[in-house]
């Protein structure tokens, strides 16, 4: 087989691409690899990835897995598959011990960075402030209008942050979830779609459920902070009380108070 390891990438002469594949498979092979080639150099990637599983097919090879790791681990930033198909290329009867140790070192280093990968961080809260030693207590006439904080309380505030960190997760999931589907329309063996037609449904319903649930919290968030209780004055009535619900079945508003 000639198919290189990628790092410098050969271009084919621009006669080969107009010839037919040959029928040889080993011929064929080295055909469709070149092909290959060209098409990661013009940064076709998704064509490189459709050309090198061509040339696979025709003569198996650990260099052509080794190159399809490739794309997807340095220019798809797909770890996952990246990881899938080193192992595949480390695996074949034909890999030799400087390719093996190549593929397992750069597996080793995408598990790590998979794993390392933080969190989304949590809303902080605000700096505690302690109460002044000796507050001055004052009581207003009865005529006199109830001074009230215009800022929205801490409760509000959070309920919306989390509305928006829901939403955003959910776009996030839906961005990777359209990249399957393009990833699902190039895939050649039934393995490969099969394995992409699992991700992007579950893909799909994890963003479904976070941008439902996004928006349903954010909303919450945003008329619990509109509508934020008065405190309570001699001869008025409380006003409306409107806060967020959670069960688990699913998420609403709990309206209470008297008008």
């Amino acid at each position: 087989m000639g198919a290189s390891l990628l790092g410098p990438v050969l271009v084919a002469p621009a006669s080969l691409a107009a010839e037919a594949p040959p029928r040889d498979p080993t011929a064929r092979a080295e055909w469709l690899s070149n092909q290959a080639e060209t098409a990661f150099a013009e940064k076709r990637f998704a064509d490189a990835i459709r050309l090198y599983l061509d040339a696979w097919e025709a003569a198996p090879a650990a260099s052509i897995l080794y190159n399809v790791a490739f794309i997807y681990d340095k220019r798809l930033s797909d770890p996952e598959l990246a990881i899938d198909y080193y192992e595949r290329a480390a695996r074949a009867p034909d890999a030799d011990q400087a390719l093996i140790d190549k593929a397992r070192q750069r597996v080793e280093t995408l598990r790590a960075e998979l794993g390392k990968k933080p969190p989304k961080d949590p809303p902080k809260d605000p700096p505690k402030k302690d109460p002044p030693k000796d507050p001055p207590k004052k009581d207003p006439p009865q005529d006199d209008p109830l001074e009230v904080d215009p800022r929205p309380g801490l409760g509000p505030i959070l309920v919306t942050i989390g509305g928006g960190a829901l939403l955003t997760g959910g776009l996030v999931v839906g961005i990777f979830a359209n990249k399957t589907h393009g990833d699902f329309a190039g895939a050649e063996t039934p393995a490969e779609k099969r394995e992409l037609q699992s991700r992007g449904k579950s893909q799909s319903l994890i963003a479904d459920v976070l941008m439902g649930a996004g928006v349903l919290t954010l909303g919450a968030g945003l008329v619990w902070m509109l509508l934020e209780p008065m405190p309570e004055a001699e001869g008025r009535v409380q006003p409306v009380r409107v806060e967020p619900l959670f069960l688990p079945g699913g998420a609403g508003l709990s309206v209470g108070g008297r008008l």
